[in-house]
């Protein structure tokens, strides 16, 4: 696993971002290890949306939360493809919003993204404190997701630094000609982020972490690093959404450490 480092706590495995993040930003993206959950969503489960034991979810949750940050507060939100990205805590009601992303500047709150196959997109400021976590699936790239997390963030966007998490890649995302031509389309020129399947010439292969890397650049992010690791190809380590209909999420955090 390139441009990463994998750190074993307990059971319980994380990939941490290998970026020049400053000292006081905590990131890391869990794997499927060290959990309760059983069957399709062994083990390590952290969504809740998808068919999963709740208990088990919710123990999921409190095992990573005494692992990585028991004193902080952590913060979740119902992801559906939006381009609503909200900050913490005061957009953040009692009931779990709908949104895919969400920032703060404030330390000991944990932003979180849920992923298996999109992209879980983590931002810092260089020099304050400001820490985001996206949800970039294709849809959400399609839509605007990252520009309107731009746009949100306060400051510059050459003043973030950006990891692009476990994701699918190029080699595994066959897409349709439709799917390509929506987004030549909205952007001619990603036609270079997309090559034909050799073993299914009337399909593609589509590069999205190419893709949101040269969103994120085209609106002056200049430093923007990629975790270069698949879901989809990594089975014992990663849940993938296109591998397997019914499985759980891996759960992708940053935050501003209070100390």
């Amino acid at each position: 696993m390139n441009q990463a480092s994998l750190m074993n706590k307990s059971k319980m495995s994380f990939l941490r971002p290998d970026w020049p993040a400053p000292a006081w930003v905590g990131a890391l993206t869990t794997l499927r290890h060290g959990g309760v959950s059983t069957g399709a969503y062994a083990s390590l489960n952290m969504a809740d949306h998808v068919g999963d034991e709740q208990a088990a979810v919710t123990q999921n949750r409190l095992a990573l939360r005494n692992a990585v940050a028991p004193d902080m507060q952590w913060f979740w939100m119902a992801q559906q493809h939006t381009t609503t990205v909200l900050e913490a805590p005061q957009d953040f009601a009692a009931v779990m919003p709908i949104a895919d992303g969400m920032w703060t500047t404030q330390p000991g709150l944990v932003m979180t993204t849920l992923t298996a196959d999109c992209m879980p997109v983590l931002f810092c400021h260089f020099r304050q404190p400001v820490v985001a976590a996206v949800h970039a699936g294709w849809k959400g790239l399609l839509d605007g997701i990252l520009e309107q997390t731009l746009q949100t963030l306060p400051g510059e966007p050459k003043d973030y630094l950006v990891w692009i998490g476990p994701s699918i890649l190029q080699a595994s995302f066959e897409v349709s000609e439709d799917f390509r031509a929506d987004f030549i389309t909205r952007e001619p020129r990603w036609q270079p982020f997309f090559k034909v399947n050799a073993t299914n010439p009337t399909h593609w292969l589509a590069d999205l972490p190419a893709m949101a890397e040269s969103v994120l650049r085209t609106g002056g992010v200049q430093a923007v690093y990629q975790s270069g690791v698949c879901t989809y190809q990594h089975q014992q380590d990663f849940y993938s959404y296109r591998r397997q209909a019914t499985t759980g999420r891996m759960v992708s955090c940053i935050w501003i450490n209070p100390y």
